[in-house]
């Protein structure tokens, strides 16, 4: 039953099914994959699979897959639902009642292009005065894309994305929010590598009065990816919020079978946060300055053996007084956390092509 088991599937005890899907070639060039699937584009910033995560995240979906060379094109599709039913499809496990992409690719030797169109349907329960329940599915849209390019000493991108529609989540308002990123990355000597880029993720202002929902929802994001290891931002929280800008600088060093990476982020606001204790001489409520803070984070990875990639990481947050008005807390305690991952990809079947 599509939609019978949260994407991001936490409740499920000790065993859970995140995968089981099939791929029916259709054709030389096309092919259809249905079932519980992974759905990972690009970067991950709007469909990732979360794989840092226990539970990771998975889909239950239909994709019409064509490819030709290096060029791809997917078009995609979920409708879920709790369970069987005489009557009605509530669907409250899946986060979403259904959705509808297209995402095309295309390779050339150093460039990559990649388009995004994501329509998402939340569904809108209302318990009216007899008990009974109406529901309603409430769509926004996602249009954007990536370009990506890579020579031997100089790598990086560019996105952008804009989603448009109706909030089906809790303002139920029109949207208009945008996404925007960029990063460079340049060889300096063999071993090592250094790079610098910025997010801006649009949000709505505390201080003005507005009919409309700014925030940037990165949807089925790789939430962990981005904007520091800490989770601060979208790994929970923040949605529906100011928003953020991220600038970020990083430094990688690569031995024979170490690589070291310490990266510093630069927190602040999108959108004019208030700040409830303060007033100005006309008595109105003052802004708060947008600097949310800076994260250092800093991490190692090395193979244990064939198969067993481990990595051990360290992040520590310097925020703000303006950090602890959005998330609460006390800003002033020290605030880190220091973690170890080791992820087994072992080999079941080995058969040998004749």
């Amino acid at each position: 039953m599509w939609g019978s088991q949260p994407q991001l599937n936490a409740t499920g005890g000790l065993t859970s099914l995140h995968e089981a899907w099939a791929l029916v070639n259709l054709s030389k060039h096309f092919s259809f994959k249905f079932g519980r699937q992974e759905i990972n584009y690009d970067d991950q910033r709007i469909f990732g699979n979360v794989g840092w995560a226990q539970q990771a995240r998975s889909h239950d979906a239909g994709i019409f897959i064509y490819k030709t060379g290096t060029f791809q094109a997917h078009v995609g599709g979920a409708y879920n639902q709790d369970g069987a039913s005489l009557s009605g499809t509530i669907a409250s496990n899946g986060g979403y009642k259904a959705f509808q992409y297209l995402w095309i690719h295309k390779d050339w030797e150093k460039t990559i292009v990649s388009g995004l169109f994501l329509n998402n349907g939340k569904q809108i329960i209302k318990t009216l005065p007899d008990g009974t329940e109406q529901a309603w599915d409430n769509y926004s849209q996602t249009v954007g894309g990536r370009i990506a390019h890579k020579n031997e000493k100089l790598s990086g991108f560019i996105n952008g994305y804009y989603q448009f529609g109706v909030d089906g989540d809790v303002l139920n308002t029109a949207i208009s929010a945008y996404n925007i990123a960029g990063e460079v990355k340049y060889q300096l000597k063999p071993r090592w590598n250094a790079g610098a880029g910025m997010e801006m993720l649009s949000g709505n202002s505390e201080t003005e009065i507005n009919n409309k929902n700014n925030a940037f929802n990165p949807m089925y994001t790789t939430h962990h990816k981005f904007n520091g290891t800490m989770d601060y931002f979208y790994g929970g929280t923040h949605y529906g919020s100011v928003g953020l800008n991220d600038f970020y600088v990083s430094l990688k060093y690569k031995m024979e079978k170490v690589t070291a990476t310490i990266a510093t982020h630069l927190f602040s606001a999108n959108a004019s946060v208030l700040d409830d204790g303060a007033f100005n001489s006309q008595g109105l409520i003052e802004e708060m300055n947008p600097n949310l803070g800076t994260e250092i984070d800093f991490v190692m990875a090395f193979n244990l053996t064939k198969g067993a990639p481990v990595k051990i990481g360290y992040g520590h947050l310097f925020p703000t007084a303006t950090m602890e008005a959005l998330k609460g807390g006390d800003y002033t305690i020290t605030q880190n956390w220091a973690w170890v991952m080791i992820t087994l990809k072992p080999t079941f079947i080995k058969t040998e092509k004749k």
